[in-house]
């Protein structure tokens, strides 16, 4: 399963699945029900807070981009009031907020780029998206103990499925987009075009493909972030009941109120 354990590193922002290196505290969870962070925000996992072009962003789908932001702030550099504030016209949950609406906008861009293009995922990552439960459940083994880091993240398997297969479709859409015929073809004007824009004159003729070509922040970059430029933005009112300040120490309560299986003989590596 090395391509499940790699392939998110094409992606513009590179998934941090919340399903390794978390601390804490089984609740087995309903695959249908309702999601902790879904619980600590007073919303339901289905509930629409965002359309972002063609996609409707769901809380459960928002929750968790929200939360890993939230999580660097709080783990990394101790931030637990959320109305402080981080710049002169921003507040530090001002900004996770920003954060994940230019997340979803990735993810949505994404799917909805694929569609047009009548891209979807080859017969090898099928197989491997097809094969994603029983890799999780052998790496942290057992049942038990996945469904635990499920829960404690936010997600449930069709969140962590569809989350999953997106960076798939990324690396396919690129394909498409630099090969020949494709609007992102490294022809010679469009090579000097991306050079002027960047800064990238005195480079070499290979140092200047490697960098146009890079999926994280080469051309194709560009591209996607010129996309969600273009798509219209609507948020709910159930966008706006998301506080910050009162959502994330109610998810934190709610993460020690798990009970961590007592066995994990998995292994203790974390995948990409």
């Amino acid at each position: 399963m090395e391509g499940l354990k790699s392939r998110a590193v094409a992606l513009i922002v590179c998934i941090a699945l919340i399903l390794v290196g978390w601390f804490g505290g089984t609740a087995i969870q309903n695959m249908s029900g309702n999601l902790i962070t879904a619980q600590a925000s007073g919303l339901k996992a289905n509930t629409v807070v965002m359309q972002v072009g063609d996609q409707e962003i769901t809380a459960g789908e928002y929750l968790y981009w929200l939360t890993s932001a939230c999580d660097v702030f709080y783990q990394y550099y101790g931030i637990t009031d959320w109305d402080m504030a981080l710049t002169d016209d921003m507040t530090v949950g001002e900004y996770v907020m920003e954060q994940a609406d230019y997340y979803v906008s990735q993810y949505a861009a994404i799917r909805q780029m694929s569609a047009e293009m009548g891209i979807g995922l080859s017969e090898e990552q099928q197989a491997e998206m097809d094969n994603m439960h029983a890799y999780y459940v052998d790496y942290y083994g057992g049942e038990e103990m996945y469904a635990y880091m499920l829960a404690y993240a936010g997600l449930n398997e069709d969140l962590l499925y569809d989350s999953n297969m997106v960076p798939f479709l990324y690396v396919n859409v690129c394909e498409q987009l630099l090969g020949e015929g494709g609007a992102l073809e490294p022809t010679d004007e469009n090579l000097q075009t991306f050079a002027q824009t960047h800064g990238y004159t005195g480079l070499s003729d290979e140092e200047l493909l490697m960098y146009y070509e890079d999926t994280s922040y080469g051309a194709p970059y560009d591209y996607v972030n010129t996309y969600i430029d273009g798509m219209e933005v609507v948020k709910t009112e159930h966008y706006d009941d998301i506080n910050v300040a009162t959502f994330y120490p109610a998810l934190l309560t709610a993460r020690e109120d798990l009970v961590m299986p007592t066995e994990n003989t998995g292994s203790t590596e974390e995948p990409a």
